[in-house]
């Protein structure tokens, strides 16, 4: 999936449901870094076919491996 298809995506997933603070205003609420912008799409993949907790588990591996980047990850 390149950077368009993710962002056409996006844009389909913005018009179906509206903006994420409607259902999560506590996680909002907080700025965040690129980074951690990052780091919430990653997990939000991730937890799409597992557990929240093998999720974090594989998040953590990523980080440790320095792969924590969806760069590195869409890589073939």
């Amino acid at each position: 999936m390149d950077k368009g298809q993710i962002y056409q995506c996006y844009l389909d997933l913005l018009k179906e449901y509206g903006e994420a603070c409607v259902y999560w205003p506590e996680w909002c609420a907080k700025e965040k870094t690129e980074k951690d912008r990052e780091i919430i799409a990653i997990g939000a993949i991730l937890v799409q076919r597992t557990t929240w907790h093998n999720a974090d588990l594989a998040l953590r591996n990523l980080k440790k491996e320095g792969l924590l980047r969806i760069k590195s990850l869409a890589t073939p």
